[in-house]
């Protein structure tokens, strides 16, 4: 299955990455490497993760993947894409994030 990161998700791992360089530019790299990595692995096993219950839909099925306890991945299956919609911080709720309904994939 191809991978295909939204504009959206992709601006929120940017200011993942920024909030994170303010620390450490090395740090901010790592964790930038790692969760495309990560990402990745949906392919292979794309059902692996839940579907994501506080967004569920009668027609869309959103589901959610974390990233070492901290981070969440919001994505969607379509035929043989995986979109990823959205990441951020697992303190966040995903209900908060109403632009994941504005998509259309």
């Amino acid at each position: 299955m191809e991978i295909i990161w939204t504009e959206y998700a992709l601006d929120s791992l940017k200011d993942i990455f920024d909030y994170i360089k303010k620390d450490s530019i090395q740090s901010a790299k790592k964790f930038a490497s790692e969760i495309l990595n990560f990402s990745e692995t949906f392919s292979s096993f794309p059902y692996k993760y839940p579907v994501c219950q506080e967004l569920e839909s009668e027609s869309i099925y959103y589901r959610s993947a974390v990233y070492k306890s901290r981070y969440r991945i919001i994505y969607k299956i379509a035929q043989d894409t995986i979109y990823i919609l959205d990441v951020f911080h697992t303190s966040r709720n995903p209900t908060d994030i109403i632009k994941l309904k504005e998509f259309d994939i």
